[in-house]
């Protein structure tokens, strides 16, 4: 209880009881570490029924948006996706990664398709093998996103060839989601 007497709630316990995960954030090792143990935990309670991912990301890390991704595919729990507010760069793959038929936008989200980013520095032999990396990162997510929404990969990297930003009409016309909240 708090001062007034009134309840106070523990937000993060109420939603994994709900089976409401909430990405919020930029998605970094530890964010997906997040994210991978509620999944894991809440398909571990009850892999039947839904979990619910909300997502307002502006991009994220690669190699723990794919941790993310795989997971999602390794349960049995059905992960209904929806985006809010921004939804950026590979964060938009996690999106799409939901179950089919349960893939949401709010109807002002604004859904940013774009190749992974990545910087560059060292060597000339350092810099051509971190290229060699950020193609082979980029390929892995052209290839999650053409499974997702059924589209060629070629059509995928297309759209992501340079920012491409989506209202929730678009991105549900290229298949990442399946409707619009609103």
């Amino acid at each position: 209880m708090g001062p007034g007497g009134e309840e106070i709630v523990d937000l993060y316990g109420f939603l994994m009881r709900n089976r409401i995960i909430f990405l919020n954030q930029r998605i970094s090792d530890q964010v997906a570490t997040q994210v991978v143990a509620s999944l894991l935990a809440l398909d571990s309670l009850d892999d039947q029924e839904e979990i619910k991912l909300y997502i307002n990301c502006p991009q994220g890390n690669p190699y723990a948006v794919t941790s993310i991704l795989d997971t999602i595919r390794a349960i049995k729990a059905p992960v209904s996706t929806v985006g809010m507010g921004m939804v950026g760069g590979t964060a938009a793959a996690v999106l799409a990664g939901g179950a089919k038929g349960r893939r949401f936008s709010m109807e002002n989200t604004r859904i940013l398709l774009q190749q992974p980013v990545g910087g560059l520095q060292g060597s000339a032999d350092e810099c051509n093998i971190t290229a060699t990396e950020l193609n082979r990162n980029m390929k892995v997510m052209y290839r999650f996103l053409s499974e997702f929404t059924g589209l060629p990969e070629e059509q995928v990297e297309m759209e992501c060839d340079r920012d491409n930003f989506l209202s929730p009409k678009q991105a549900m016309d290229l298949g990442l989601i399946d409707g619009v909240i609103a």
